[in-house]
């Protein structure tokens, strides 16, 4: 497995390999960390873009914190689009039905994973999401503030590539618009078809995958990327704080003082 490596704040985790974690330190001073605000109206949504190059995965982690402002709509949390024929997307939400929450994972028109968040996610607190998908296996693991929720594989994604080359976002479900996306990506022409509201920081996407999601160890490790808090990421895609971001919609962009004293208990 290559490095997943994630900086944590006071507690260093510098990442996965061959399952084993390797350089792992135990502090949690406060931090601050810049954070973006989407809301979603009756009328219009806000979304942030990552501008960056997007090369093919064959296998990703993505891990973020957010704070809603409220929950009850589906929410929109990381979107990518390919500016290709085939419309390759990838859709990672978050979704309520029946009081019960779920979080799912969606590449192109098949579903990789809908798992359950028997914890819930509550509105005024920073929660941690991190999910992690391996083409060559299929395998998948979903995590929320540092617990596993569900893993498993999803066999018809083997050997499935996520084509490069396109656009990333956090709030802007991309994929429902049934429009020429080409034409659109060259033009500048989306218009947000969904979003929600909440803070978000510290996002970042990763080549590598958590190819053992159950494992002990890495259960450790992701619960101790939830526990405490971050200043870095090791996104080899996309790091919170190397990664230039484009706001829409009139996004703010604020400081949280301490992440550490308003994140969720697992």
């Amino acid at each position: 497995m290559k490095n997943l490596q994630l900086l944590l704040l006071g507690v260093i985790f510098t990442g996965f390999r061959n399952n084993q974690l390797f350089s792992l330190a135990s502090s949690c001073p406060p931090v601050k960390v810049s954070q973006v605000l989407l809301n979603r109206t009756a009328t219009d949504s806000q979304y942030v873009e990552y501008i960056t190059d997007i090369p093919d995965l064959e296998a990703f982690t993505l891990s973020f914190w957010v704070k809603f402002l409220k929950t009850g709509s589906d929410a929109p949390l990381f979107t990518y689009v390919a500016n290709d024929a085939d419309k390759t997307h990838l859709k990672a939400s978050l979704t309520e039905k029946n009081k019960s929450q779920f979080l799912s994972l969606q590449i192109n028109d098949l579903a990789i994973f809908t798992a359950e968040v028997h914890q819930g996610i509550s509105a005024g607190e920073w929660h941690h999401i991190l999910l992690s998908w391996h083409g060559a296996t299929g395998t998948w693991g979903a995590y929320v503030d540092g617990v596993l929720l569900e893993s498993g594989r999803q066999l018809l994604s083997q050997g499935m590539l996520v084509k490069g080359g396109g656009r990333t976002f956090s709030g802007y479900d991309l994929a429902t618009t049934r429009h020429d996306l080409k034409n659109d990506l060259a033009n500048g022409e989306d218009s947000a078809t969904t979003g929600f509201s909440a803070w978000v920081t510290l996002l970042f996407l990763d080549t590598s995958a958590i190819e053992q999601p159950d494992s002990w160890l890495n259960r450790l490790a992701v619960e101790l990327v939830a526990s405490k808090c971050v200043t870095e990421h090791g996104g080899d895609v996309i790091g919170w704080q190397d990664t230039p971001r484009r706001g829409y919609g009139g996004v703010l962009e604020a400081t949280v003082q301490d992440l550490c004293q308003g994140r969720a208990k697992s």
